[in-house]
């Protein structure tokens, strides 16, 4: 008689999952531990540095889906940042319909991505100003997410990595980004209106994140994006962002703090206070209420706070408290 085959060869999906152990450390927090560990070992000045414009830290995407609206903004009290979703044809009516908006954690590790590829070609000699603005986005989908770590291997639903990815990727290129700044001295005020990537080709396959494509996928950014970020771009340690990653809250404040305490020991300026309701203003969450704002930051800094190292960052009932610093990262990198 032919051997009987096991259940978990015939139905391993419907077969329930390992329970961990008592005490034993999920995947996530695991990989949480290695990331700060990865973080403390760095010496002073040897960092590997990731990019973001500041205008985009000062005001931040989303970080939940506005849903269908012509328009959504951030402000401080001298710069607002709005986003307008880009269109396309649906293939299956014929009709242009909104790409929708770029938001939460993969947008931010995207910029992050494609900042840090520009800053390291704008002085390739052997590049044309074309090749300049253009950034590969991998030979695969897998390939791709590995480089903005994250996981292509953890399912194909509505939440998995390889969903979102490849979603956000394309709100994110065709969105249509602008810029207003105040000068309240001289009563006046600057605007730019800007498309974030002025072409594209995308070459992933969904079933087989590692199948090549016939072409590699790229995105060339707008000659006006392209110059507005690149003389703006703040240096962010690699390490911690791969650390914050899970959250677009954490990645944030993290990059607001190491920007603000900057700007204020750049300028020998003091603390600086932003109340509660103008910091919610410029963040990328939406609360109807300050308070439960407040909450959530408050929640969220102790996970913030190691990737910081020397900045001090004080909340109380009026709002967040930034202190200058003079060894955030390494003073010629800023």
């Amino acid at each position: 008689m032919a051997e009987l085959k096991k259940a978990a060869d015939i139905l391993p999906g419907l077969l329930p999952k390992r329970r961990r152990a008592p005490g034993e450390l999920s995947k996530q927090k695991l990989a949480d531990i290695a990331a700060r560990e990865s973080f403390e070992q760095q010496e002073y000045g040897t960092e590997s540095l990731a990019y973001m414009p500041s205008q985009l830290i000062q005001c931040c995407f989303p970080h939940d889906d506005p849903g269908d609206v012509p328009e959504w903004s951030r402000s401080t009290p001298w710069l607002t940042m709005s986003l307008q979703p880009g269109r396309k044809t649906d293939r299956k009516t014929g009709q242009r319909v909104s790409i929708g908006y770029p938001f939460g954690t993969v947008p931010r590790l995207l910029m992050f991505y494609v900042m840090t590829q520009i800053e390291h070609q704008k002085n390739q000699l052997n590049q044309t100003a074309l090749e300049k603005r253009t950034v590969s986005l991998g030979a695969s989908l897998g390939q791709f997410m590995r480089a903005i770590n994250l996981n292509p291997e953890n399912g194909s639903g509505k939440r998995s990595d390889k969903r979102r990815v490849k979603e956000q990727v394309e709100r994110f290129a065709r969105v249509r980004v602008s810029f207003e700044q105040e000068h309240q001295k001289d009563d006046g005020y600057a605007y730019i209106d800007m498309q974030v990537s002025e072409s594209g080709e995308f070459w992933w396959t969904s079933k087989d994140t590692e199948q090549t494509g016939l072409f590699e996928s790229h995105i060339t950014l707008s000659e006006s994006f392209y110059r507005k970020v690149l003389s703006s771009l703040v240096p962010l340690d690699m390490a911690a962002l791969k650390a914050l990653k899970n959250s677009a809250l954490h990645l944030d404040l993290y990059a607001w703090c190491l920007y603000r305490s900057h700007t204020l020991t750049k300028g020998g300026k003091g603390p600086l206070t932003v109340e509660w309701p103008s910091f919610m203003a410029q963040s990328g969450a939406e609360y109807k209420r300050v308070r439960k704002f407040r909450e959530k930051v408050i929640e969220a800094l102790p996970s913030v706070r190691p990737y910081l190292k020397h900045i001090r960052v004080v909340t109380d009932e009026k709002g967040i408290t930034i202190h200058p610093t003079r060894k955030a990262l390494i003073p010629a990198r800023l």
